[in-house]
């Protein structure tokens, strides 16, 4: 039973002396890790536009849609679902929902809402269009989350 409890702890101090972080010595420095930290608002891209409010007419899950988008030089600042034949309230949640992901991030990489995904999928399309009519490079405005 002594053998047995022996070899025991031998093999849980070998497992916690395997899991320990290397100890630095003078022949290999210190490696260091960098750490970011989010800021508390994204930085849109460089990307330039030609400010204006573009109006976009495209067809969404149930008829057509109508979203104008106003740009700055370097800004998406307002989203106006002016016309659309989406579901009252899901398509609206949906729609909303990706509006505001769109303006809070200043990005195109956000996500749809799970049943109405085709709603807020055509308004992120259509600010999407709305980008490129205004000369923004839609790559750039990929910003992941």
């Amino acid at each position: 039973m002594k053998k047995g409890l022996s070899i025991l702890l031998a093999v849980m101090l070998l497992a916690f002396t395997a899991c320990a972080a290397p100890a630095a010595t003078e022949e290999s420095p210190e490696s260091t890790v960098a750490v970011s930290t989010p800021t508390a608002e994204p930085e849109a891209p460089a990307s330039a536009f030609t400010p204006g409010t573009y109006t976009i007419e495209t067809m969404g899950h149930n008829g057509k849609m109508v979203v104008d988008v106003t740009l700055s030089e370097n800004a998406i600042t307002d989203i106006q679902v002016v016309e659309h034949a989406e579901t009252r309230r899901l398509g609206n949640i949906g729609m909303d929902t990706v509006i505001t992901e769109i303006l809070e991030r200043q990005s195109l990489d956000v996500d749809t809402v799970s049943g109405a995904t085709a709603s807020g999928a055509v308004v992120r399309a259509a600010v999407t269009e709305a980008v490129k009519q205004a000369g923004g490079d839609t790559g750039a405005w990929m910003i992941p989350l």
